[in-house]
């Protein structure tokens, strides 16, 4: 019988399925920001220094892509001086 027990238990063991926890770490929407404007050319040091100071304090959406560029939009027309140094390391970027 006991060998009956074991055998059943190995069997139980091979085809059973185990949920597998996944965990995912969320960007936030600082991360999201400073991301898209590094690849289009803006300095992580104006970023950190100018930009997600002042985006965060206004900024109270989701953490998506989508509604950050939206944020920035918003953003970069309540501030327009910091709209403009963001305009400008884009273009500079882009004639590199």
């Amino acid at each position: 019988m006991n060998w009956l027990k074991t055998l059943w238990n190995n069997l139980v063991n091979k085809t059973s399925v185990r949920p597998t926890l996944v965990l995912v770490e969320e960007e936030t929407a600082a991360e999201i920001l400073t991301n898209m404007l590094v690849k289009t050319g803006v300095s992580q040091e104006y970023i950190a220094e100018h930009v997600l100071p002042r985006f965060e304090e206004m900024y109270d959406g989701e953490a998506t892509e989508e509604a950050v560029k939206a944020g920035l939009t918003d953003f970069t027309e309540a501030n327009p001086g910091i709209g403009r140094s963001i305009s400008k390391q884009q273009s500079a970027a882009r004639l590199k």
